[in-house]
């Protein structure tokens, strides 16, 4: 290797570019027309091997015991949300099998006609793409194998790279870290007990018109933004204190808006923070940046964007109610939300030194405006867009947990993890057969009458007008 150590790049932030990116790499070289998927790819493939070349490969052999703790785990975890069968799936899994399998079914040109109406897909295809090109390969077959599989590797390199990062700060970081992430959420339960409101036995749903995840309910129901939203966090939160990535931040930031403009949204303070130190002007006047927004990001946006007039999108006072029979949003609701949900973490996180930073401050921020606007017909914004700062708190619940902190630190951190463990004790629940659950069909298809018969759906997942960056 001709870097430096300083320099060079940990192997599992290359292995996490490389995860995002490749997806990206395929859609501009098979489904972007030529005369602009081509220069894409050649400038994604030099970026890539730009990476490989600074890349300390060979540090995989001292992690092979972290490897062999966190593979288990993150197996146990995928397991219980049903992702390599054996137990049922949830009911977005009908969305997601359904994607896999247009993909699989179809030509480059992403196009069909449903009920006489021509549409063409119009989706963030991030962590649908090779799930669903293996299942082309494999003739239609072995949907849940092939997410699962995909899922998995990105959970491995999540925790791989997080633990890395917090190991000298941090005792049992590798054991302690994934276990803290799996369980943490808000305190749901508590919310449910103001309210008594909930959906399908998911306390999560208890102030009716906005709920913030678990990082279980976020990977069992909405793994094409947890991932992007997690990998990505994880990347940042090394690149703010040894920038390595820099120059390839626009390129990873088109990746995960291909994954999820939601995830890219709420990244986008943090991402932020990483140029502003790291010679903003350096990093977004280059070459290479300029040639990466040209080249990738704009003919991706114009992709994601074509034909969404009718996307439900407003401030939410402007359309303050969800679900029907179910709080709607108030002035008090709101304060009353954020304080059950992330109130106490973020005290407790604040009044640690080892966990107070401009993350957590840039964290607290996007959890308090993101419920302000509402996008999709589920506030979707909302619910995916607050993962990547909450995950960052999960973060830093893990760091207090392995760090030198007093003891009434640690005291209440425990409580704190115990009441918000309900809700990912509800979500595995629902899908082991304690309580009711839909299954989802890994055969499903779009003639769905989930989707075909609810008009408002229609626009958030197709275009009913031909998209010019796709090939014809």
């Amino acid at each position: 290797m001709t870097a430096d150590n300083h320099r060079a790049i940990y192997w599992a932030e290359s292995a996490v570019v490389l995860y995002l990116v490749a997806p990206l790499f395929l859609f501009f070289c098979f489904y972007i027309r030529p005369e602009v998927g081509i220069p894409g790819c050649g400038l994604i493939a030099w970026c890539i091997y730009s990476i490989w070349k600074k890349t300390q490969w060979s540090a995989i052999r001292t992690d092979i015991k972290s490897l062999l703790i966190i593979l288990p785990i993150s197996i146990a975890w995928l397991a219980l949300g049903g992702n390599f069968g054996g137990l049922p799936q949830n009911a977005d899994w009908l969305k997601h099998y359904a994607v896999i399998n247009f993909i699989a079914q179809h030509s480059n040109q992403l196009s069909d006609t449903y009920h006489g109406h021509f549409e063409v897909l119009r989706e963030y295809l991030g962590w649908y793409l090779i799930p669903g090109l293996i299942v082309k390969a494999l003739n239609g077959h072995d949907q849940v194998l092939a997410a699962g599989i995909w899922t998995l590797i990105g959970i491995v390199l999540f925790f791989a790279l997080i633990t890395h990062h917090l190991k000298r700060k941090m005792k049992h970081a590798r054991l302690i870290v994934p276990l803290v992430f799996i369980l943490f959420s808000g305190l749901d339960i508590i919310g449910f007990f103001l309210t008594h409101h909930r959906l399908e036995f998911n306390v999560a749903f208890w102030a009716g018109w906005i709920h913030y995840s678990s990082n279980t309910s976020s990977l069992f129901w909405a793994p094409e933004h947890a991932l992007p939203s997690w990998l990505g966090i994880a990347i940042l939160m090394r690149q703010i204190d040894r920038a390595t990535l820099t120059p390839y931040v626009v390129l990873i930031g088109s990746a995960i808006l291909f994954w999820s403009p939601f995830a890219m949204i709420g990244l986008l303070p943090f991402g932020l923070a990483v140029i502003l130190k790291n010679d903003a002007k350096k990093i977004l006047l280059n070459k290479q940046t300029v040639a990466t927004l040209l080249l990738i990001t704009l003919p991706l946006i114009l992709y994601l964007t074509a034909n969404t007039q009718d996307i439900l999108r407003g401030w939410i006072w402007e359309n303050r109610c969800v679900y029907t029979q179910t709080p709607c949003f108030t002035g008090l609701g709101y304060a009353q939300f954020l304080l059950i949900e992330i109130g106490a973490i973020v005290i407790l996180l604040f009044a640690n030194k080892e966990t107070r930073s401009l993350f957590l401050v840039l964290a607290t921020g996007s959890l308090m405006l993101i419920p302000l606007y509402r996008i999709g017909f589920w506030t979707d914004l909302a619910k995916s867009g607050s993962i990547p700062a909450l995950a960052f708190l999960s973060i830093g619940m893990a760091r207090l947990m392995g760090s030198k902190t007093t003891p009434s630190i640690k005291i209440i951190a425990v409580v704190l993890l115990a009441i918000g463990i309900i809700s990912p004790i509800c979500e595995v629940g629902r899908l082991s057969g304690w309580l009711r659950t839909a299954k989802a069909n890994p055969s499903i298809t779009f003639t769905m009458p989930f989707i075909w018969n609810t008009p408002s759906f229609l626009p958030q997942y197709f275009s009913d007008q031909p998209i010019w960056v796709l090939r014809s």
